[in-house]
């Protein structure tokens, strides 16, 4: 077979395997909902793992499950003014986790 030949191409386009990325592990969200110039009060919260993502309400009840934060935000902002919100340091408690 002729070298750069379509049949090389293929044989050598399966034989690749991509390397597998690692988990990044769950990512806790928040949906926050906007009252006005009275702020926001906690709406939800979830955790996303891989492609599922499982949402409760404050007091832990679930209240949906779905395929990220951004569909939970999808879903809940057609009936609700909320924000979707990560927190910035998810591997600390939230009192570790603010600016000193």
């Amino acid at each position: 077979m002729p070298v750069g030949s379509d049949e090389q191409d293929l044989s050598t386009a399966e034989e690749r395997v991509e390397p597998e990325l690692p988990d990044p592990g769950p990512k806790v969200f928040a949906l926050l909902e906007r009252h006005g110039e009275h702020g926001t009060e906690l709406f939800a919260w979830g955790v996303e793992i891989g492609a599922h993502a499982s949402v409760f309400r404050p007091d832990g009840g679930i209240l949906a499950h779905c395929e990220s934060g951004l569909d939970a935000w999808e879903m809940f902002s057609i009936i609700r003014d909320v924000v979707l919100v990560w927190p910035r340091h998810q591997d600390r408690p939230p009192e570790m986790s603010a600016e000193r």
